[in-house]
């Protein structure tokens, strides 16, 4: 797999901006907040998305919601950026485009709205707290500026 970081363009941002909103109001928060202490009301929402509690009131992709909002902490906390990711096959074909975060020297990115649902299925990867805490603490794997290893997948 490799990938393109680009710029938003508005269409990105309006997309971004709704998923934003329906994740706070997922988890229950108002602004100010506190971006480590969140972690816990995002693990306790993954957790209701993977018993099955209906959130259709409030989104029709409750997971991919939630996974904005981690990303909103990581980017708030961490100075990583939102990113169109263009995202391609080994050989070079084109797969899929999608919103995504990247650090600062684009060693690493996510792409939240894929690897929520994902979490929502395979409880055994590590969720949002760790994953925050692993950028926080610098615990990742060693990778090259521009490289853009994608962490979702680890």
């Amino acid at each position: 797999m490799k990938a393109v970081a680009k710029d938003f363009k508005t269409q990105h941002l309006v997309a971004w901006d709704s998923r934003l909103d329906e994740g706070l109001t997922l988890i229950g928060a108002e602004p100010p907040i506190d971006k480590e202490a969140i972690q816990d009301a995002i693990e306790s929402c993954l957790a209701k998305l993977r018993r099955n509690e209906d959130f259709s009131k409030i989104s029709n992709k409750p997971a991919t919601a939630l996974g904005t909002i981690w990303g909103w902490t990581i980017t708030s906390a961490f100075q990583w950026k939102w990113k169109v990711l263009e995202i391609s096959t080994d050989e070079g074909e084109y797969d899929r485009v999608c919103l995504g975060i990247c650090d600062p020297e684009m060693r690493y990115m996510y792409s939240p709205e894929e690897l929520f649902p994902r979490m929502v299925d395979h409880p055994e990867i590590p969720g949002p707290k760790q994953r925050f805490a692993a950028i926080k603490s610098g615990n990742l794997p060693s990778a090259v500026p521009g490289a853009l290893v994608d962490l979702g997948q680890q």
